[in-house]
């Protein structure tokens, strides 16, 4: 859970009182990932969408200086092309009704610059598509690897979107998260970068990664783990968690437990 102390016992009163739950268990989302991964170091990139966040371990325990939220999700990039379409379409266009699209023809460039440049000379055509409910059809153009792009440069979000918030890039922010680990434990780190959530689905991401951790770390292996059905990955943890019979024997009462990786692997 992504939630503050104040709000989980919200939840669990509600659960208990209303719903009559004879127990509750709050784990945190990142834990559940590397249970299913069977992770006990690395560093845990979620990319959800809702929310994105990174998290290191080593040995089993959570490095917390280094755990940090990213502004830009998986909302943010459906609204840019939601917005982007209207224009086109009309404010009929739905952020559900283009999931699909996005998943299937939206990636990370390996060279931002190149591939715009190719797209500019005629190299990289444009693609057009049906969209799954209303039947109709768009253009999908340069707007397949620049949306996905404001992920490392927050410049080319929406104005409108992003002064709702600050956005850094996502290598300045993974780059302050490695500041914040250990040098002799980076090696093991860096060589086990966890890509979990949806949005860590979009095409190329892991090969983008690759390229800009190596500029970052040149003398270092870098090695990205990306989980076949890493878009669900924490929900599988906690059923992997649950069949282990991490909760048995204990009283049926409200407990806010904290386990590290070692304890549900």
């Amino acid at each position: 859970m992504h939630s503050n102390p104040t709000n989980t016992e919200k939840l669990i009163n509600l659960l208990k009182e209303k719903f009559r739950f004879p127990e509750v268990f709050t784990y945190k989302q990142s834990h559940l990932s590397m249970q299913e991964i069977s992770k006990v170091s690395g560093m845990l990139l979620e990319l959800g969408h809702s929310i994105s966040s990174i998290v290191s371990y080593y040995k089993g325990f959570e490095i917390e200086p280094s755990m940090r939220f990213f502004s830009i999700s998986g909302r943010i990039i459906a609204e840019q092309y939601v917005k982007y379409l209207r224009k086109q379409l009309g404010d009929k266009t739905t952020t559900y009704e283009l999931v699909r699209v996005i998943d299937k023809h939206f990636y990370v460039a390996k060279d931002y610059e190149q591939e715009k440049e190719d797209y500019d000379r005629g190299y990289i055509k444009d693609v057009e598509e049906t969209l799954p409910f209303s039947g109709r059809k768009i253009i999908i153009g340069d707007e397949r690897f620049r949306i996905p792009e404001s992920l490392f440069n927050p410049d080319l979000l929406d104005p409108e979107i992003a002064e709702t918030f600050d956005a850094e890039g996502l290598m300045t922010v993974l780059q302050e998260v490695i500041n914040q680990v250990p040098m002799d434990t980076r090696p093991e780190i860096l060589n086990n970068i966890i890509l979990s959530g949806g949005l860590s689905k979009l095409k190329g991401l892991d090969g983008r990664l690759i390229e800009e951790f190596n500029k970052l770390f040149p003398n270092l292996e870098i090695k990205i783990v990306a989980h076949q059905r890493r878009e669900i990955t924490s929900w599988f943890g906690a059923e992997t968690t649950c069949s282990k019979g991490v909760t048995e024997n204990l009283p049926l009462q409200t407990r806010y437990l904290t386990f590290t990786v070692p304890t549900l692997v």
